[in-house]
């Protein structure tokens, strides 16, 4: 004895659920995409963060034009490190509002900034793990020595 054959309503669903699964994972590519700013290629991860630098000027409330703020920010960068913290990886520019980004391959790295003059952070450096289509944040506040 035969099974009878699977019905056409049953076939369409199995090809709808399909359908749906395809876009969500599409989606999730390109939204990652992007987010990122850059490519992030099959089995990369994200590497992203906000970046705060201050105090600009020795006295509260500071008031200092935008270039100031955008030349601060310039003159700073967020290295990433291999794991033994001296081989560079990768060197990112910090933007005021967007922070900084990277897709990274798997693996273990040291996140750090490039220091200047009398620039210190208790944020970094920190090791992270990138994981295959995760998104790691490190968010770092840079005190820059002014008093």
């Amino acid at each position: 004895m035969t099974s009878p054959a699977p019905s056409s309503s049953l076939r369409n669903r199995f090809i709808g659920i399909g359908i749906i699964a395809a876009s969500l994972l599409f989606f999730t590519w390109y939204g990652m995409n992007l987010t990122c700013g850059c490519t992030v290629g099959p089995g990369e991860g994200v590497l992203e963060g906000q970046v705060t630098i201050g105090p600009l000027c020795p006295v509260e409330p500071c008031s200092v034009p935008q270039e100031t703020v955008e030349a601060a920010y310039a003159a700073r960068k967020v290295t990433i490190y291999a794991p033994d913290g001296t081989t560079v990886v990768r060197t990112l520019s910090i933007d005021p509002e967007e922070g900084y980004l990277t897709a990274l391959p798997p693996g273990r790295y040291v996140v750090d900034i490039a220091r200047t003059g009398i620039d210190r952070s208790d944020d970094v450096p920190r090791d992270v793990t990138v994981r295959a289509g995760e998104t790691v944040r490190v968010d770092i506040a840079i005190d820059t020595g002014i008093r």
